[in-house]
This record gives C-alpha cells, sequence and structure tokens, in this order.
C-alpha cells in the first residue's frame, strides 16, 4: 500500500490528508496522506501496523489549508 503516516500540524498546510480516528477514543487518531483510491483499504493497513487492529475505526478527509 502506498501511505504516508503523517504530522497533522505539518501537513495541513502543503497536502490534503485524512485522519483514522477511533470510536470511544480506544487508540489515539492516525493520520496519513496518499494516492490510493480505496481509502479504506490503506486504513485497514494502517491499523493492523500502527493500533494493533483496533475495531471501531473511521476516516475523516482534512482538505490542504489555503494561505
Amino acid at each position: 500500500m502506498d501511505y504516508k503516516l503523517v504530522d497533522p500540524k505539518e501537513e495541513a498546510f502543503h497536502n490534503e490528508y485524512f485522519e483514522i480516528s477511533f470510536d470511544e477514543q480506544r487508540h489515539k487518531s492516525l493520520y496519513f496522506t496518499s494516492n490510493a483510491e480505496i481509502l479504506e483499504d490503506v486504513a485497514a493497513e494502517i491499523v493492523a501496523r500502527h493500533a494493533e487492529n483496533t475495531p471501531g475505526w473511521r476516516i475523516i478527509p482534512h482538505p490542504k489549508i489555503q494561505h
């Protein structure tokens, strides 16, 4: 999968990025960029690798902040 984990404070002015948010704050949010068409597949891989397959997650898009 093609993705990069990012710091949202740094990425917000450069690119659109995505947040993986977990229900009931079971895990801290993860942030990534990707050119993949199916973001759910990318997010599932990130959750498997970086969040011990924590259930109850969703993807929240964050657009690039315009200067």
